[in-house]
């Protein structure tokens, strides 16, 4: 995974157990981020870069993880 131009190898769930107030802070980030709910006052030109950043892979994330859910939901039928 490249995150912020630095490649890592490390396990992605590591960050949650070592840390898990830091990840349902970042959940609860998502979720309003979602809703249109931005971070910082003003537009989505006006939030940090590593905030955007985040917030889109968290999202593809989410977005790959639902595509999935439904591919094995219509399997299921």
């Amino acid at each position: 995974m490249v995150f912020d131009g630095v490649e890592s190898w490390a396990c992605p769930r590591r960050p949650v157990k070592e840390d898990p107030a830091a990840f349902a802070e970042l959940m609860g980030l998502y979720a309003l981020y979602a809703e249109g709910v931005l971070a910082d006052d003003g537009s989505i030109m006006g939030q940090a870069v590593k905030y955007v950043t985040l917030m889109r892979l968290v999202h593809s994330v989410v977005t790959e993880c639902q595509a999935q859910q439904r591919e094995e939901a219509r399997k299921r039928r």
